[in-house]
């Protein structure tokens, strides 16, 4: 224990004389036991029990167990990220950062210290810190002589810290092992950077010319923010808070918020909307104009299948699906590619001369709908299902979208633009998708002691369609592909036949 704390004050010291060392960030992640639990939920909200078998083999196989032998189960794994901040400031374009970037791992022992030193052979240590040869990132087969990493124990042996000093892995034990030891409550992973993580990220976007001045200015409002992922009975959430600095205009998200039921507009037919009272959306219209004009220069016209009406509330934008897949039907109406691309590479310019930050007066929604087909449930229905635990927050941005109505849509209008014999072909597949649920995905945002609260689900039902629907057209293109396979097989046709001739010649 009086080596350990000699060590820790030895290494603070050399911390404080290095003042430009700080924590820029930490990645906390669940144990095994949580990692499987996780992979098996999503196994049986998909229907794929495969799935999650394949998956929980592979956390078996996580590299830091030949590392650090067995995880404890009931902790977790953390990730802290230091920088030194002289050394990041030094940096010319280009140039690895590495060498300003430390990292130390937090890892919960389940077997003792003289059974981990018996893992790697040839061990030194000083002053409580053990020399080891190894990588906690690696594989076994893979570490090389030059993997040096240094080990501290706390006193209970419950935790190990490693990292590329002995100063590092102290300090990361004493201030980061706590943090290890936080209840993942469901989470699979979490990310939190602190504010000095988002000063440096600024510091480094002024410093780059090539950096976007929207992205500069993002940055500058962002003081800090911690996001997490977890897999639930719900389905797949990302969920998190943002911290605003004060007087920047993230620092005004929430002052003005959407009506109870945010998609009231919509009449039923939209696969996709988004609600917001933020930032002025009512440049919409002019920004979808911009597209299709970009498009148009590139040989492109989709005007005749995009049509956009708005008022001062709401922007509509209807596609027409059907007429798409008509137009593509005609081999001579066959799209550029390189122009296609040309176009896309034009993107950046659709916001030139708007204001992306500029905050909205009253709440708008934009509906997206395919024209003559409605989805069984309205974006309201389709948010309420997904996002129950957001109602009565005030919400200033909210958002649906139906992938499985979409792909319902685009099928109904490829198939209906065949001719007998291909719809006839397509049909078994077209059965086998799956169809249009409730569910879908949404995003809610709001303020909330004193930050801005957010999450974001795919919804479990939605899931299951997804997995079906992938797995649904991998096994129809395997029996296609089979199909054409049997040359060997007697009934095989006459061409068949005389195109094994050359062989038979040579016997």
């Amino acid at each position: 224990m009086k080596k350990i704390l000699l060590a820790l004050v030895a290494a603070l010291s050399i911390f404080a004389n290095a003042a430009t060392v700080t924590k820029v960030c930490g990645v906390q992640v669940v144990d095994v036991a949580g990692l499987t639990e996780s992979v098996m939920k999503l196994g049986e909200i998909s229907g794929n029990a495969m799935l999650s078998a394949m998956l929980a083999a592979k956390i078996a196989e996580m590299p830091g167990n030949d590392f650090f032998g067995a995880m404890r189960q009931g902790g977790s794994v953390y990730l802290s990220f230091y920088a030194d901040t002289e050394k990041l400031a030094k940096l010319a374009d280009g140039e690895d950062v590495d060498d300003a970037i430390q990292l130390a791992a937090i890892y919960p022992m389940a077997l003792p210290k003289d059974e981990f030193l018996k893992l790697h052979p040839g061990v030194t240590e000083t002053n409580g810190v053990v020399r080891v040869f190894g990588d906690i990132f690696e594989s076994k087969e893979k570490w090389c002589e030059e993997d040096i990493v240094y080990v501290a124990f706390s006193e209970d042996g419950k935790w190990a810290a490693a990292s590329d000093s002995p100063e590092q892995s102290i300090v990361a034990l004493s201030s980061d092992a706590p943090l290890a030891a936080r209840p993942m409550s469901g989470d699979l992973i979490r990310l939190e950077v602190l504010p000095r993580g988002m000063a440096e990220l600024r510091r480094a976007a002024a410093a780059d010319d090539d950096t976007d001045e929207d992205v500069k200015k993002l940055l500058e409002a962002l003081d800090s923010c911690r996001f997490a992922v977890r897999i639930c009975d719900a389905g797949i959430d990302i969920h998190g808070a943002i911290r605003a600095v004060d007087g920047t205009f993230l620092s005004k998200a929430g002052d003005v918020t959407l009506s109870e039921d945010p998609f009231a507009a919509d009449d039923g037919t939209a696969f996709l909307a988004v609600a917001s009272a933020f930032t002025d959306q009512t440049s919409s219209p002019q920004i979808l104009e911009k597209s299709l004009d970009i498009f148009k220069d590139g040989g492109i016209d989709l005007r005749s299948f995009v049509a956009c009406s708005a008022t001062d509330d709401v922007c509509r934008i209807a596609i027409d699906l059907k007429a798409i897949a008509k137009h593509c039907a005609n081999p001579s109406n066959k799209v550029d590619e390189a122009a296609l691309a040309a176009a896309f590479e034009r993107f950046g310019e659709v916001d030139d001369g708007i204001d992306s930050f500029k905050l909205a007066e009253r709440p708008y929604l934009i509906v997206v709908s395919a024209v003559g087909q409605k989805p069984k449930f309205s974006a309201s229905q389709r948010f309420s299902k997904v996002l129950p635990e957001v109602k009565g927050k005030p919400l200033f941005c909210a958002a649906t979208y139906s992938v499985s109505a979409l792909v319902q849509f685009v099928v109904d209008a490829v198939i209906g633009n065949m001719d007998d014999v291909a719809r006839a072909q397509a049909a078994p597949l077209a059965a086998m998708l799956p169809k249009e649920c409730e569910g879908g995905i949404a995003a809610a945002y709001w303020r909330e002691d004193g930050e801005i609260k957010l999450i974001g689900r795919l919804s479990s039902d939605e899931i299951k369609n997804l997995v079906v629907g992938i797995s649904t057209a991998a096994m129809f293109a395997m029996m296609n592909e089979g199909g054409g396979a049997e040359c060997e097989n007697p009934d095989c046709d006459e061409d068949d036949e005389e195109e094994e001739d050359p062989v038979d010649d040579e016997d």
